[in-house]
């Protein structure tokens, strides 16, 4: 699998093999907010010890979501297209996000 580094939904480029390529777009009902602690990555479940997906991001990255959840610890973590997970601590606050 191709790493490449994410800036936005748009920028998405998932190496599938045989050059096929994944590449979601963003929609309206997205939000983009700067990323605010570098080391930050996306995860496959809203939880700290989930596998990492995509590359790592940086402080000032952009990240893009489209709704948050809550794990059974009370984290709210925040949902992509594709049903990956980025910790609310590591990104600005975004508002008027809903619930998953």
């Amino acid at each position: 699998m191709k790493k490449t580094l994410l800036t936005g939904l748009s920028a998405l480029s998932v190496a599938l093999g045989a050059g096929a390529v994944l590449a979601p777009s963003a929609t309206a009902a997205e939000f983009s907010v700067p990323v605010t602690k570098d080391g930050s990555w996306f995860k496959v479940a809203p939880y700290a010890n989930a596998k990492k997906v995509y590359s790592e991001f940086n402080k000032g990255d952009k990240a893009i979501f489209k709704c948050y959840v809550m794990n059974e610890h009370g984290n709210k973590w925040y949902e992509d297209a594709l049903g990956n997970y980025i910790y609310s601590g590591n990104v600005a606050a975004p508002k008027d996000v809903p619930g998953c």
